[in-house]
């Protein structure tokens, strides 16, 4: 066996468990929560602040998770040169598609493309495939699979707002779908690192030789 292949190996090893703790669920599971701002919206928080609530939650988590609850069990794992370069390319083009999307849109509503028929999901479902195929691209490119489930939920969930609009109404054709998403994410990531932490206590330090 080439030392090459095992290089390899090891490395997609470190990077899968770099996953493990559950850190990075929980924080797709609290970005999917941004969703949910009219909940705080309707309690009384400002509007800005609503809507930046989850997202810097969800960073804070990440950094203070990592810091506090990962470094010292098992330390922390980065993707090798040539897989961040792979992520980079797979953003590139995942912005470069929405960006088509976005145009094909509005020439739609500009008349300049003609369609017999354009409901009001014709951009949910364009953006359904966005999320479904970047993340997609992105959780097999990082061995990160749970990303193609975030992909997979967030993306369903516009079409599935749309579909629940009539019978619902705002807010509750948003919360619902997404809702039930963040919490499939969610509940992921707490059992993941439930069972981190109950695999990979810290161990003491300054314990005397005998």
């Amino acid at each position: 066996m080439s030392p090459t292949v095992n290089l390899k190996t090891l490395e997609r090893e470190i990077q899968r468990a770099n996953f493990k703790d559950g850190i990075y669920d929980i924080t797709w599971g609290l970005f999917m929560c941004s969703m949910l701002s009219p909940i705080l919206m309707r309690i009384g928080l400002p509007k800005p602040l609503s809507i930046l609530f989850f997202p810097v939650l969800a960073v804070l988590f990440l950094i203070f998770g990592k810091r506090y609850i990962t470094a010292p069990r098992s330390g922390i794992a980065r993707p090798g040169l040539k897989t961040r370069r792979k992520a980079k390319a797979v953003l590139i083009a995942g912005v470069t598609l929405n960006l088509i999307i976005i145009v094909k849109i509005i020439l739609i509503r500009l008349g300049i493309i003609h369609l017999q028929s354009v409901p009001m999901m014709t951009s949910a479902l364009h953006t359904s495939v966005f999320f479904i195929t970047i993340f997609g691209f992105l959780g097999f490119i990082t061995d990160y699979f749970t990303l193609l489930l975030v992909g997979a939920l967030f993306g369903i969930s516009i079409p599935a707002s749309e579909i629940l609009y009539p019978y619902l109404g705002e807010p509750l054709d948003t919360l619902l779908p997404f809702g039930l998403s963040a919490f499939v994410i969610l509940g992921i990531g707490a059992i993941n690192l439930y069972i981190f932490i109950k695999n990979n206590p810290i161990e003491m330090q300054g314990v005397s030789n005998a």
